[in-house]
């Protein structure tokens, strides 16, 4: 995960869709929001995928900042464009919670959480 210095708040220009919004803080077991088929976290961590839509055709990435109880404060470039739209992938540890998640990109779209992925439950060694 790429971590980058701390922007100021007026830098961003989307944040979680009002639906979303009204729902933090969002823990990471929290229902609406299963891990789909094909994707997972390793042992003792959460992937949280977020996606901007109706991203321009030029923009080719951007900065997710999110805020967790826990993992705290993360910048995160965007892993992949698709379809119009822009995805980060986002690890902390398990359990823990979001709090607040904004991105740099100007877009008509919503930034929305997808989904998470709870990982087993980590084996001590």
């Amino acid at each position: 995960m790429l971590v980058s210095a701390l922007l100021p708040a007026s830098a961003f220009a989307n944040q979680l869709s009002d639906g979303q919004t009204a729902q933090l803080p969002i823990s990471s077991d929290a229902a609406g929001f299963e891990c789909p088929e094909g994707d997972a976290a390793p042992a003792g961590s959460v992937l949280w995928h977020f996606i901007q839509t109706q991203v321009d055709a030029g923009t080719e990435s951007g900065t997710l900042t999110v805020t967790f109880e826990t993992a705290g404060t993360m910048h995160v470039e965007s892993t992949r464009q698709t379809g119009g739209a822009l995805h980060w992938y986002v690890t902390t540890g398990d359990p823990d919670t979001l709090t607040a998640a904004e991105s740099d990109v100007s877009s008509e779209g919503n930034l929305v959480l997808s989904h998470i992925c709870v990982g087993p439950k980590a084996t001590p060694t």
